[in-house]
């Protein structure tokens, strides 16, 4: 299954935990300054005027890997991988493998 904006946006909404909040909050920056760079916007320091499209892909399923793609913003950059990785460790969890990859 693939990873939308959308899951993130809403695991940021139900956290209760203020510190796994904050890495959400950065994470879902660091997806609006990727989105932003894509766009061709010259200053990225303030993304908060930036929406994510909640349907946007982060990170994609097996099948949908590479499939019509072209111009969509690939949002699954190593900063992003680290990022949610962070948050796995935070929470007491296994990190999954796909997020150890660095392709």
């Amino acid at each position: 299954f693939p990873v939308l904006a959308h899951h993130l946006l809403e695991m940021e909404s139900e956290c209760k935990d203020p510190v796994i909040s904050e890495m959400i909050e950065t994470l879902i920056i660091t997806l609006k300054r990727t989105t932003a760079k894509h766009q061709g916007t010259a200053d990225v320091s303030d993304v908060s005027r930036i929406v994510l499209n909640p349907q946007t892909v982060v990170f994609p399923g097996e099948k949908a890997a590479g499939e019509g793609e072209e111009d969509s913003v690939n949002l699954c950059t190593l900063e992003v991988k680290m990022a949610l990785a962070r948050i796995y460790k935070q929470v007491n969890k296994s990190v999954p493998d796909k997020l150890l990859a660095l392709d």
